[in-house]
C-alpha cells in the first residue's frame, strides 16, 4: 500500500482505517454498505439508482433518493474530518478510489464468506441478497493499476487545517426508543455545519480529530407520553454558555416528520448561533481569523449599510487567496453581483456582469460539489445574469448532493417563482423563514415571501410578508431592500390603500424610484404586470 493510503477492511466485521491506522467510526450501517458496495464493484463505481434500489428498496423513488443525499452528506462529511479523499460523489453515480484505499477482499484467494460480519440491515431484503450473493462468489477482480499520485494531495501525516472552525456535538437520550432522533439530530448537524462553508463537525467515536474544539454542542433528547423535549446548549471551549433553548413536540402516532423537521429547525438555530459566536469572536481560536474576516464581509453583505456592503466587497477580493474552502469566497464575491442588481442599483453598479460570470464560473469550478456554493451560484445565475436554465440546473445539483440550507431554499423558492410554479416557490420559502428565523437576513426570506404572496393574489398575506421584513432589517441599516418596498407598495396599490402605497414608494431612493422592477433579469411576466399595476394606480 502507498503511503498516504486508507486501509478498508470488509471481511469480517467492517473497518476503515486511516494512513495512521486510526479507525474511522462512521455513523451508520448503511454508510458502512455504500462503501464496501462501491469496494465491489468494478473500477469502485455504482449509480445512485442502484445504490437506492439496494438500500431503500420499500421507499418511494423520491424518499430513497433523499435518503441517499442525506447518508451521502454525513459519509463525506466524516471522510473529510479525517483527511480521506477516497469516494467521489457525481450527479449520477458515486465511485470510490480503489486508487487511494487498499481493499482486502480484493486481495488474491481473499476468503468472502465472512464479508461484512455483523453487518445486517433489518426490513432490506435486496441488500441482504446482495450481501448473500457476495459472500458465495470467487473473488474475480482486482483494483486496477492506479494512476499517477496527485501531487496536489494534501500529507496525511499532518493535521487538518483547512481553515474550519471544529464543532464538538454530543447528543444524549434519557432513554426510551429514540435512538432515531439522536441519529437524526446529529445527521442534520453535519449537514448544516457543512452547508455553511466554515464549521466541521466531530462527534463522539466518529472520524479523528486531534484539535482541541472551537465551540461544544451539547443536546439532550427526551420523552413524556406524546411529547418530545430537546434541550441544546452551545458553550465556549472553557465552558461558557454561548447559547441555550429548549423545545417541546408533539408526537402523537404518524407525527415524525414533524418530529424530523423541528429537530432540523434546532440544528440550524445553533449553527447560525456558532456563526454569530464566531463574528463575536466569542469562540475564532487564534488560526481562525480567516473564518471571521468572511464570516464579518458576509455580515456586512447583508447589513443594508451603504458603506459596508461596499467594503465587504473589497474584504472579499482580499480573501480570495486565504486558506479557505475551495471555491467558498468566490462565490459570496458573485452573490455580491446581486447586491449590485437590487440594493446598490443606479447608485454603484460595480464590476461588469461579464466579472460576476467569471467569479461564479471560478467558484464552481474549484468546488463543484458543494451545496452552498452550487445554491448561490445558482441565485447568481438567475437575478444577475438572468441565466435561469442555469440556475435550475444548479439548484437540480445541489439538491442531488443533499442540500437542505437557507440559501438552497431561498435560491429555490425565487428560481421557482421566476418559473411561475408559485405553489412549489412558496413551499421553498416557507422552509427558508423556518430555518432562518435566527439569521441577520431573515429579511431576505420575508422578502420572497412577499413577492411569492403578491403574484399568489394573497394580498393580506404579502403586505404582512412586506412590513415583517422591513421589521427585520438589521440595525444601523441605512436604506431598506428596494425590491420589497416595490412589491409591498404595489400590493398596497392593489389592495386599495393607495396613501400607505404612496409613504413606501416615498421610501425608495429617489434615484431607484423609476427602476420598478430591478432586478428585473429573473422575474415573471406575472411579476412584472403585477408591478405596473399596481404603480399605475398611484
Amino acid at each position: 500500500m502507498a503511503t498516504g493510503d486508507a486501509d478498508l477492511a470488509l471481511i469480517g466485521v467492517f473497518r476503515l482505517l486511516t494512513p495512521n491506522r486510526e479507525e474511522v467510526r462512521l455513523p451508520s450501517k448503511k454508510s458502512r454498505a455504500i462503501l464496501a458496495m462501491l469496494a465491489l464493484a468494478k473500477d469502485g463505481v455504482r449509480s445512485r439508482n442502484w445504490l437506492q434500489s439496494k438500500l431503500w428498496s420499500r421507499s418511494a423513488r423520491t424518499e430513497a433518493q433523499a435518503n441517499l443525499r442525506r447518508e451521502l452528506t454525513v459519509l463525506r462529511a466524516v471522510l473529510a474530518a479525517c483527511q480521506l479523499d477516497i469516494l467521489e460523489i457525481r450527479r449520477d453515480q458515486l465511485r470510490l478510489r480503489l486508487d487511494r484505499c487498499k481493499v482486502d477482499v480484493l486481495e488474491p484467494h481473499a476468503d468472502t464468506s465472512a464479508l461484512l460480519e455483523g453487518l445486517d440491515i433489518p426490513d432490506e431484503p435486496e441488500f441482504a441478497a446482495w450481501l448473500r450473493a457476495a459472500r458465495s462468489a470467487p473473488t474475480a477482480h482486482f483494483p486496477p493499476d492506479p494512476p499517477p499520485r496527485d501531487r496536489a494531495r494534501p500529507d496525511h501525516g499532518e493535521p487538518y487545517t483547512d481553515g474550519r472552525l471544529l464543532l464538538a456535538v454530543s447528543v444524549d437520550t434519557l432513554g426510551g426508543e429514540l435512538d432515531i432522533w439522536v441519529t437524526h439530530f446529529a445527521q442534520c448537524i453535519i449537514e448544516h455545519a457543512n452547508e455553511s462553508g466554515v464549521i466541521r463537525v466531530t462527534l463522539p467515536g466518529v472520524g479523528v480529530s486531534r484539535e482541541t474544539p472551537d465551540a461544544i454542542l451539547s443536546a439532550i433528547i427526551g420523552r413524556d407520553d406524546q411529547i418530545v423535549h430537546v434541550a441544546v446548549q452551545l458553550a465556549a471551549p472553557l465552558g461558557e454558555v454561548l447559547f441555550a433553548t429548549s423545545k417541546r413536540i408533539a408526537s402523537p402516532p404518524g407525527s415524525s416528520n414533524t418530529i424530523a423537521l423541528a429537530l432540523e429547525e434546532l440544528t440550524v438555530i445553533a449553527v447560525a448561533n456558532v456563526l454569530r459566536a464566531a463574528i463575536d469572536r466569542k469562540i475564532c481560536a487564534e488560526g481562525r481569523h480567516y473564518v471571521y474576516r468572511l464570516l464579518a464581509a458576509i455580515s456586512g453583505m447583508f447589513s443594508l449599510d451603504v458603506k459596508r456592503v461596499r467594503a465587504s466587497r473589497q474584504e472579499l477580493h482580499q480573501l480570495r487567496s486565504a486558506a479557505l474552502p475551495a471555491g467558498l469566497v468566490n462565490a459570496w464575491l458573485a452573490f455580491y453581483g446581486v447586491w449590485e442588481e437590487d440594493f446598490l442599483d443606479n447608485v454603484d453598479r460595480g464590476p461588469a456582469h461579464i466579472e460576476t460570470h467569471t467569479i461564479v464560473r471560478t467558484a464552481l469550478t474549484e468546488n463543484p460539489s458543494n451545496p452552498l456554493i452550487l445554491s448561490l451560484g445558482a441565485y447568481v445565475h438567475a437575478f444577475v445574469l438572468g441565466d435561469l436554465t442555469t440556475s435550475e440546473d444548479l439548484i437540480e445539483r445541489a439538491e442531488f448532493v443533499g442540500a437542505r440550507g437557507i440559501f438552497y431554499f431561498i435560491a429555490k423558492s425565487q428560481i421557482e417563482c421566476a418559473r411561475g410554479r408559485l405553489d412549489e416557490a412558496l413551499k421553498s420559502a416557507l422552509l427558508a423563514e423556518r430555518f432562518g428565523r435566527s439569521t441577520s437576513f431573515r429579511y431576505l426570506n420575508l422578502n420572497a415571501l412577499c413577492i411569492i404572496e403578491s403574484l399568489r393574489g394573497n394580498l393580506d398575506a404579502a403586505i404582512s410578508f412586506g412590513f415583517r421584513s422591513l421589521d427585520s432589517e438589521p440595525v444601523g441599516a441605512t436604506s431598506h431592500l428596494p425590491s420589497t418596498l416595490r412589491f409591498l407598495a404595489a400590493a398596497l396599490a392593489h389592495d386599495g390603500a393607495i396613501a400607505q402605497a404612496r409613504d413606501i414608494v416615498n421610501q425608495l431612493d429617489p434615484q431607484r424610484r423609476d427602476a420598478l422592477y430591478a432586478p428585473c433579469k429573473a422575474l415573471s411576466f406575472d411579476a412584472v404586470r403585477f408591478l405596473e399595476q399596481g404603480f399605475r394606480l398611484l
